[in-house]
């Protein structure tokens, strides 16, 4: 039966605010918890940058000190121009080996995003279950099986392509970007763009790795068909890069390629799982005939 209980609308209306309370909870639950290890997750999104300082950071409080020291028993500097030295050359490591911040609340409101950010991405599981009990109840009993199946996929393949960007394609992304840089024009890098950057570019591959789902349930439903799909495969390519366009947080071609290639690479291994899956669903269905009409 696709509803066990017949709800109106209002129950319907009742029922979704609910769930986006719940799913809105868990979000600012895990994010109240990201702001504790803020400076933690702070250090692990910027890992992919720390190569790109022109300046070797683990070797930095090794020559700071032997600067100091150098300063101290040359015996031309007085204690008090050693500690200015000093100073002018920590402030100025400091501006070559980390973000910095050009407003007096930046800092904070920029813990708070990377906060949300990473309740979003962390608690993406809790939101997608409260979509699949909300539409649950519409559904026949074996649409239920292929649907939590998929919601179940989507989760997986959201932090799958969450890790390849980060660890695959983000590297390499904001090195190219970097690199853009030349005498005249410096990066200096601050917190609130590159958390703004790095996590709407990681929000942007777990959506697009949830591709696959969406076109499977658009077969499996009668949405659509991989007939029809492949014959639009060039109309795909070109939305793919209007919405990498859209997606994405820099309006660069290097960025709409990041998203918008493996969007398209997705596609087409979603065409295959769907024509695997249908041969397999068609010789199911063909055995089960045969076994009728012997019995």
């Amino acid at each position: 039966m696709a509803k066990d209980v017949e709800m109106g609308l209002v129950d319907h209306l009742e029922e979704l605010r609910g769930r986006i309370i719940l799913s809105l909870l868990a979000v600012v639950a895990i994010g109240i918890l990201a702001y504790v290890f803020k400076d933690w997750i702070l250090s692990f999104i910027t890992a992919p940058i720390a190569q790109f300082y022109r300046l070797p950071v683990d070797h930095v409080p090794g020559l700071l000190e032997k600067l100091n020291q150098f300063f101290s028993e040359n015996g031309t500097f007085t204690p008090e121009e050693t500690n200015i030295l000093m100073l002018l050359f920590t402030e100025n490591v400091r501006r070559l080996t980390s973000l910095t911040f050009i407003h007096p609340v930046e800092a904070f409101m920029s813990y708070l995003k990377l906060s949300f950010y990473t309740g979003l991405l962390v608690g993406s599981p809790m939101v997608l279950y409260q979509i699949w009990r909300f539409i649950m109840p519409a559904l026949y009993d074996n649409e239920r099986r292929y649907f939590f199946g998929a919601f179940t996929v989507g989760a997986g393949l959201f932090y799958l392509g969450v890790a390849f960007a980060f660890y695959v394609v983000f590297p390499y992304a904001i090195q190219f970007l970097i690199n853009m840089g030349s005498d005249q024009l410096y990066a200096s890098l601050t917190i609130n763009n590159y958390i703004s950057f790095s996590m709407l570019f990681l929000l942007a591959f777990g959506l697009t790795f949830e591709l696959p789902v969406l076109i499977y349930l658009a077969v499996r439903t009668g949405l659509t068909s991989v007939a029809f799909l492949s014959q639009k495969r060039r109309y795909v390519y070109v939305f793919a890069f209007v919405i990498a366009a859209i997606i994405t947080p820099t309006i660069d071609p290097v960025n709409q390629a990041a998203v918008g290639v493996p969007m398209i690479v997705m596609f087409e291994l979603s065409l295959v799982f769907c024509r695997f899956a249908d041969r397999r669903r068609k010789a199911r269905q063909a055995a089960v005939a045969e076994a009728e009409s012997n019995s």
